[in-house]
């Protein structure tokens, strides 16, 4: 159950995207999911739970 995932980034994000997934559908949660995990400051890619870009090392808070 959710209530004992352990990763607490993870958790957060499962119960953040899933409901949003099956109120927009699919392809519209992965144009929306890639476009959230950007940097803002120089576009690099970034992941879940990441502390900064690791291009241009700004700080990053997405989760």
């Amino acid at each position: 159950h959710i209530d004992e995932f352990p990763m607490t980034v993870g958790k957060k994000v499962i119960l953040r995207a899933v409901p949003y997934r099956r109120e927009v559908g699919t392809e519209k949660w992965i144009q929306d999911e890639e476009a959230r995990y950007v940097c803002p400051e120089c576009g690099n890619k970034l992941f879940r739970g990441a502390g900064k870009c690791n291009k241009c090392r700004v700080k990053s808070d997405l989760d």
